[in-house]
């Protein structure tokens, strides 16, 4: 059993394949390598080791990741589970598994492949179904190195909302620090007798889950994303991705929650020095759950209150339905949100974050955001609040092309009657910032809308009955509290 592997993938277990589950599990292999209690132990040796935690420790709780395999066996007892798991193993390590010579279809290695099912590779197919696989194979077909790699992955992931959670990112320093602190975690739980089996996570929401990583990013590894607590990520752009699964039974599942990079710059800018407190009371205020209709958002005190006026833990709030989360996580605007939070709430937000959200998520040229900044600027400043409320009832009341035409003119001549020595306004502006191809115009009149209200706030302007609810902003709100 001493087989020494002559494979790269097997002495550098760290090096990414482009698999979540192979790369997660060769990374647990590689942390278990230098772990104190583990580091002394060959690979078949910590394959057992590994194998008597999955059974006597975890009690074979494995059902969601491998089905029908020797550990989650029900007609095996505890010792034949451990000893056949051990068995095959060996036997795949000496080469003795019925097998052909190929290409691996996850490492890309020309070697001996066996073939892979749900019973030793998470979310396979099964030998019935021939027409899943290529060629009517009755299975993948995997490297021996690979196989080892998925056995691991348990002790790398965690529980979430009855199903398993991988964290995945195309930053490596990202999916290596989350598996190495779930197995940290895992590992630290098999000395206690307050959980058996995977670790369960403290989300049970996966969206909430995935933004909450973001901040764990932050705080954690800061310069494994090139993040200053001034400006933001700076260079390194990073993506991550949550796998929710289950392989258990006859329903096996699998739903991504992916954050692109664009989202993660974004929300990291949220995050910064300035920009935290102002974001997170925004972000806390559209959490909702159906079991909670009654419980209210107080922003003086930065939390939730129930009916009897008594805070709320955030341990609970943190779990239900964030309306935020969701629409970056489904690529819908948060204009109205901005507005209603800016003009009924009455609560400040920082531009900059508009500005972030703008050029990261929404690509808008940095040429028409300053615009728009100047053109609210001037609907602003030196001006009587009722000449305000105006212009501001005149961009709620736009339904069209023409209303925002007509109130742009107006500006314009307002600012030739000043005699202002600059336009206010220039067909190039015009033509190439704030009407040109792929910008509609209900986002030009949300952002300079929200500008308006920001500089109300900056000139305490805050008096005003400053505009209503939109319709859908409303109806978002009213989902939000229904779903869970």
């Amino acid at each position: 059993m001493e087989k020494t592997i002559n494979s790269s993938i097997l002495v550098a277990f760290d090096q990414p394949t482009g698999d979540p589950f192979a790369d997660v599990g060769g990374y647990v292999i590689a942390y278990l390598s230098q772990h104190e209690a583990y580091k002394h132990l060959s690979l078949p040796e910590l394959i057992g080791k590994v194998t008597d935690i999955y059974v006597r420790k975890w009690d074979a709780k494995l059902n969601a990741l491998f089905l029908n395999s020797t550990i989650t066996q029900g007609a095996f007892d505890s010792n034949r589970k451990v000893s056949e798991t051990v068995m095959y193993f060996q036997k795949l390590l000496n080469d003795e598994l019925e097998g052909k010579e190929g290409y691996c279809r996850i490492s890309g290695q020309y070697t001996r492949l066996y073939k892979a099912g749900r019973d030793n590779h998470i979310l396979s197919g099964s030998g019935t179904f021939v027409n899943f696989y290529s060629s009517f194979e009755p299975g993948l077909y995997l490297s021996k190195e690979v196989i080892i790699r998925i056995f691991f992955v348990a002790l790398g992931v965690v529980k979430l909302d009855g199903k398993v959670a991988l964290i995945y990112s195309n930053n490596q320093s990202v999916t290596e620090y989350f598996m190495q602190e779930n197995c940290r975690r895992n590992l630290l739980n098999l000395t206690s007798a307050t959980e058996s089996g995977l670790l369960s996570s403290e989300f049970t929401n996966p969206a909430n889950a995935l933004f909450g990583f973001i901040e764990q990013c932050i705080r954690k590894i800061p310069d494994a994303l090139d993040f200053n607590t001034e400006t933001g990520i700076e260079g390194k752009d990073t993506d991550l991705n949550l796998l929710h699964f289950t392989n258990f039974g006859a329903g096996p599942t699998i739903d991504l929650y992916a954050l692109p990079t664009s989202i993660f710059r974004f929300y990291a800018s949220c995050l910064t020095v300035n920009n935290r407190d102002d974001w997170q009371r925004f972000v806390r205020s559209y959490y909702g759950s159906s079991r909670f209709k009654t419980a209210k958002y107080r922003p003086g005190i930065d939390t939730w209150i129930d009916d009897k006026g008594n805070p709320i833990e955030q341990d609970t709030y943190k779990n239900w339905r964030n309306l935020i989360y969701q629409k970056l996580l489904e690529g819908r605007p948060l204009h109205n949100e901005f507005i209603h939070w800016l003009s009924k709430r009455k609560q400040p937000l920082r531009f900059t974050i508009i500005e972030k959200y703008q050029l990261l998520v929404r690509n808008m040229e940095k040429q028409t955001l300053e615009k728009i900044k100047q053109l609210a600027n001037f609907m602003t400043v030196d001006r009587s609040e009722e000449d305000i409320l105006k212009d501001i009832t005149r961009l709620n009341g736009s339904k069209n092309p023409n209303d925002i035409r007509q109130l742009l003119l107006r500006l314009v001549k307002r600012n030739y009657d000043s005699n202002a020595k600059e336009p206010i306004l220039t067909v190039e502006d015009y033509a190439y910032y704030l009407f040109p191809d792929g910008i509609g115009w209900k986002e030009i009149r949300d952002v300079l809308l929200i500008g308006v209200y920001q500089k109300m706030h900056e000139l305490n302007l805050l008096g005003l009955d400053i505009g209503g609810v939109d319709e859908e902003d409303q109806q978002d709100k009213t989902n939000n509290q229904n779903e869970d």
